[in-house]
């Protein structure tokens, strides 16, 4: 799957054409030459603002700790976001505020219906009525319908970030 938006191809074009027009050969090694010294496209950022919002458990930990599978504990909803770090709130755990936070991953959720509860960006397995499971589609390729249909997504389990996507807090490594 590529990570390029139409948007994103039309651009590179454009780029091209106007580096082409600044050099007297236009051939492969040319364009072999250019690509390689452009600037890479930057990942595009997740908007943890619709996780307030949808409710969707979310996992949170804050720097300090060691990042593994481990570490990212179930906390339930994220309540607010403040200056870069998420609050969480839970009726089972402590409340507080985590430097990091993602939706649970791995974990089989309900989808009684209405739009796709997920913002752009993650890789979803999906789990139709009628039996049929997806793997690895991009939510926004597909119709989040529910008219009591086979064809109607009844849950999905998030199972990472798209390609050429990123949370907020990892924009500083990009």
């Amino acid at each position: 799957m590529s990570k390029f938006t139409e948007q994103d191809v039309q651009a590179i074009a454009i780029e091209y054409a106007n580096a082409l027009r600044s050099t007297a050969t236009a051939t492969d090694a040319s364009f072999d030459a250019w690509w390689a010294g452009r600037e890479s496209p930057k990942s595009k950022i997740i908007d943890m603002t619709h996780f307030i919002k949808s409710g969707i458990d979310c996992e949170f930990w804050s720097t300090g700790w060691e990042e593994g599978e481990d570490t990212w504990v179930p906390y339930g909803s994220l309540v607010s976001i403040d200056s870069g770090k998420y609050f969480a709130a839970s009726s089972e755990k402590t409340t507080g505020w985590f430097s990091h936070c993602r939706p649970r991953m791995n974990h089989k959720m309900f989808h009684d219906g209405g739009e796709c509860p997920l913002p752009e960006g993650f890789e979803v397995a999906l789990y139709y009525r009628g039996g049929q499971a997806a793997y690895t589609i991009p939510y926004i390729d597909n119709k989040w319908n529910h008219d009591g249909l086979d064809g109607d997504i009844i849950g999905y389990k998030i199972l990472g970030l798209a390609d050429g996507w990123a949370y907020p807090y990892q924009e500083s490594k990009l």
